[in-house]
């Protein structure tokens, strides 16, 4: 399996088709905490973008955080225990086995 399928797969996995994502979003997706997402970005286990909105400079109290969709489907890739290639092959047995 060539890495287009296996990202096309992660990519599957994925809701619905935006290309951004808020924290909260991306934790909703995960079944995780927004803080979970948030550490994650933080220790650039998942890569996007953080701003601080309108505060001024010096005055910043809370960061906003844009997470790509492809930065999302690379987090998957990472963090699976399995392939796609492995995942697709025990559906194949499975629903021989039906």
């Amino acid at each position: 399996m060539d890495e287009q399928t296996s990202y096309s797969f992660f990519e599957s996995l994925l809701p619905d088709s935006k290309q951004w994502y808020s924290a909260k979003e991306a934790a909703a997706i995960f079944g995780k905490s927004d803080q979970y997402i948030r550490d994650c970005f933080d220790n650039q286990k998942i890569l996007g973008h953080a701003f601080n909105g309108k505060a001024k400079k010096g005055k910043e109290k809370r960061k906003s955080y844009q997470i790509s969709r492809r930065s999302l489907v690379l987090f998957l890739m990472e963090t699976a225990n399995y392939n796609a290639q492995d995942f697709l092959a025990r559906i194949r047995k499975a629903q021989r086995g039906l």
